[in-house]
């Protein structure tokens, strides 16, 4: 008897619960199986349906409820259910102007981080449209990226993490007489962590290349010049491919960009353990945007403007040239495009009256194989043979000018 009585007022209780649920029914959603929405888009729209239950005046609630339900939507990647119920809930209203008043600047700002970290794209373009990426990208915001992503689960064997872990033991090593750093966390967290990604870009790229962060370690709060371009380096380090695609479609030096994009797809894929071409892919992929850039510049430019553009001396790459770049990461397919084939041409021939001109009276000393040079893929991946084929040739005329 006790036992029934037990049960009985158990099933009271649920009554009594359903009966309180039921007396919000605008708040409850019911799953069909049958569907095609989702489970987790089902509970996702649950959530997000508390929008209208607020009171006006509590600001600061609605923004707190704002943040947390775009949050959960960027982890479950469900930007149409975020954009129908928050971001673009009415058709002939300002959503824009509805969203920056119900969420705080700088949530958005950490909302954009949280879809950067977590490769939501759509989200980042979305949230773009609230944040003006120039005036967001600090160099601690940057720092703060690189940080939470190689933190994140599946990050421990990154190639980027191993680097950071083998400056950490350098450092463990060497006698310091301030106070050593004694957990990777906490060496993680230093602002010494952009320097060295800095460092890891300098070896993977070689050459004059030095390190783009290594006079911004004091400067946290100011703000990157090119702010997309270190995004597309971000991203490709990340192994976001469409998201650095979307980000150096917005770059300010995007053949630059490009290549650097391409070298580190290429030695990813060269230190990859997982054997897929994929990084091989995404780096073909950014050296052939490269190639296109730089032969539209030579379609639509005068010839004084796109020489200059690839003879010009970067203070991005160390004082390094165009020309200079592709040969040091060995960007084969950019070197042997018809734009940079009649530049090196014209060098030849003593056509170009530039900083380069030197180079001609350099060149005369070589065979002039260079001009018999088909247009072709320039193989300069075995240098040791350099002089035996006209390809090697013409690489030795590169090497001449990139010493002067």
């Amino acid at each position: 008897s006790s036992g029934i009585n037990a049960e009985y007022g158990e099933m009271e209780g649920c009554y009594a619960n359903i009966k309180i649920v039921l007396s919000n029914r605008d708040l409850v959603s019911l799953y069909d199986p049958n569907d095609q929405e989702t489970f987790d888009g089902c509970i996702l729209r649950a959530i997000m349906k508390r929008r209208t239950d607020i009171n006006a005046h509590d600001n600061a609630v609605i923004t707190d409820i704002r943040k947390s339900q775009l949050s959960l939507a960027i982890s479950l990647d469900r930007l149409d259910i975020a954009k129908e119920l928050i971001l673009e809930p009415n058709s002939n209203q300002d959503n824009d102007a509805a969203v920056k008043r119900e969420i705080k600047s700088e949530d958005l700002q950490q909302l954009l981080r949280e879809a950067i970290v977590q490769n939501r794209l759509g989200f980042v373009e979305k949230l773009l449209t609230y944040v003006d990426m120039k005036r967001y990208l600090t160099y601690e915001r940057l720092r703060l990226l690189y940080s939470v992503s190689l933190l994140t689960p599946g990050r421990s064997e990154h190639p980027l993490t191993m680097f950071i872990k083998k400056r950490r033991e350098k450092y463990d090593k060497t006698p310091r007489k301030r106070k050593r750093i004694k957990s990777w966390q906490e060496h993680h967290d230093q602002k010494s962590c952009l320097c060295n990604v800095g460092e890891f870009l300098e070896g993977i790229i070689e050459g004059p290349y030095g390190n783009p962060y290594n006079d911004h370690i004091e400067q946290a709060d100011v703000k990157i010049k090119a702010p997309y371009d270190a995004m597309v380096i971000f991203a490709t380090i990340m192994g976001y491919q469409e998201m650095a695609t979307y980000f150096w479609g917005k770059s300010k030096e995007p053949i630059v960009t490009a290549l650097i994009a391409a070298r580190i797809s290429w030695y990813l894929e060269d230190v990859s353990q997982a054997g897929c071409a994929r990084n091989m892919t995404n780096g073909n992929e950014f050296e052939s945007k490269a190639c296109k850039v730089i032969e539209e510049v030579y379609k639509y430019f005068d010839k004084e403007r796109w020489t200059s553009i690839l003879d010009g001396k970067r203070k991005s790459l160390g004082g390094m040239t165009l020309i200079e770049l592709a040969t040091s990461i060995n960007a084969e397919n950019f070197i042997s495009v018809s734009p940079v084939q009649k530049f090196m041409n014209d060098i030849w021939m003593g056509n170009i009256e530039n900083s380069v001109r030197c180079c001609a009276v350099a060149v005369s000393f070589i065979p002039p194989s260079f001009l018999l040079l088909k247009y072709e893929k320039v193989d300069l991946k075995t240098e040791q043979q350099i002089g035996k084929t006209l390809q090697h040739g013409a690489m030795s005329c590169i090497k001449l000018f990139k010493a002067i």
